[in-house]
């Protein structure tokens, strides 16, 4: 009896020691499942900080893109206006102005008569008539003192109107000088074909 009592010690003892063994394996396994977890957390933790990182760095730059468009936008929008109002402003200066008409006497009297003429026959510009009349040109004469700081004052602004009238101007200017000072008669001198309009708008002067 003593002999199975020993051996059934002996195997409890050794049973007892696995068992100690089995433990500490377990506690080690369990400490590198930890460790492991641990790590994945850990991994997790940065890659959800990097990708936390990497999402609100773009949209960042998002946000700086659609304001760098509204921006675009905005300049265009302002630049499309302002070149419609350069646009706009170029026409009107284009575009003759409009005068009302005249209807007192004076816009049947001889010398304006002569002043439609010459404007109808030699300048070709007859929209300009009641022009000179408002702004007190209203005698052929008074043409000859006429420059083009005066046409621009009256609203005249084409540059190639201004050319035409100035130089019927210096055409009227050397017919008078010459009517005044006798360089020719009806005679001995015949004009032009360009200041033929200009001799006989002078003619009576």
């Amino acid at each position: 009896n003593t002999d199975d009592h020993s051996c059934k010690l002996d195997k409890m003892e050794k049973m007892l020691g696995s068992m100690t063994h089995t433990v500490h394996s377990l506690r080690h396994n369990l400490k590198n499942v930890q460790r492991r977890m641990q790590k994945y957390e850990r991994d997790q933790q940065y890659r959800c900080s990097a990708q936390q990182q990497q999402y609100e760095l773009v949209v960042h730059e998002v946000n700086d893109m659609q304001h760098a468009i509204c921006d675009i936008q905005r300049t265009h929008r302002q630049k499309l206006k302002s070149q419609q109002q350069q646009k706009q402003k170029q026409q009107q200066l284009l575009q003759p102005p409009k005068y009302r008409e005249f209807a007192d006497d004076r816009c049947v009297n001889q010398d304006l008569t002569k002043l439609n003429q010459w404007l109808i026959i030699n300048v070709q510009l007859p929209q300009y008539y009641a022009v000179f009349v408002e702004h007190g040109i209203d005698e052929i004469e008074l043409l000859v003192n006429v420059t083009k700081v005066e046409l621009v004052e009256m609203g005249i602004y084409r540059v190639g109107h201004q050319m035409r009238i100035l130089e019927e101007i210096e055409i009227l200017r050397q017919e008078i000088y010459r009517k005044q000072n006798n360089d020719y008669s009806c005679d001995s001198y015949k004009p032009s074909l360009i200041e033929g309009n200009a001799a006989a708008l002078c003619t009576d002067l």
